[in-house]
């Protein structure tokens, strides 16, 4: 099935499949320990192998950040729980980031 999706079409599929199921328990891998990360870590890295096509024994982890922009497991749990939060923050004070940012930048003048 893999020699007949473009690079594309398997990176929609793993974002679906894998880093959306990933990111739905996100607090619950906030400060986990290694035990329960290491086999996320591994599915990632096969997915990684699947959309790039590499073969089983190659090296995916640079690859996985360079061409694929993908996170380790444990940095993309903080970088989405740090987004989340921000979000929330700025819906709870009414302005957006941008605002904020000229904000600090005037003040700190």
């Amino acid at each position: 099935m893999r020699r007949t999706l473009t690079v594309d079409a398997a990176h929609s599929l793993v974002r679906a499949l894998i880093h959306s199921r990933l990111d739905y328990c996100n607090g619950i891998l906030a400060n986990a320990p290694l035990s329960l990360v290491a086999p996320l870590e591994s599915v990632m890295r096969s997915a990684a192998r699947v959309v790039l096509r590499i073969p089983s024994r190659g090296s995916v982890t640079q690859l996985m950040r360079e061409r694929l922009h993908w996170l380790p497991v444990q940095q993309r749990v903080k970088f989405k729980l740090c987004t989340y939060v921000g979000f929330q923050v700025c819906q709870w004070s009414g302005t957006s980031l941008s605002e904020q940012n000229v904000h600090r930048s005037l003040i700190s003048s």
